[in-house]
């Protein structure tokens, strides 16, 4: 987003707002109980067919990565 404002205030130097919204969508975190057991089972599987196919990474390399980009 921050590149198309600069983009924006270079071609318009006299316009210094950003002529759109710039909100961020609300992440819901869902519950067991809203979703039920089919959907439960289904996110399950396809966790469990992502780690068999090798299609995960290791908590180990995830938090090497965030202590290098974040300092943590």
């Amino acid at each position: 987003m921050k590149r198309t404002a600069n983009i924006f205030v270079r071609v318009e130097p006299e316009n210094r707002e950003i002529p759109f919204d710039m909100k961020l969508s609300q992440n819901k975190h869902l519950s067991y109980e809203e979703l039920g057991e089919e959907w439960f089972n289904a996110e399950i599987e396809r966790g469990m067919t992502d780690l068999k196919s090798g299609n995960a990474i290791p908590a180990e390399k995830v938090s090497d990565r965030m202590s290098k980009d974040y300092g943590l």
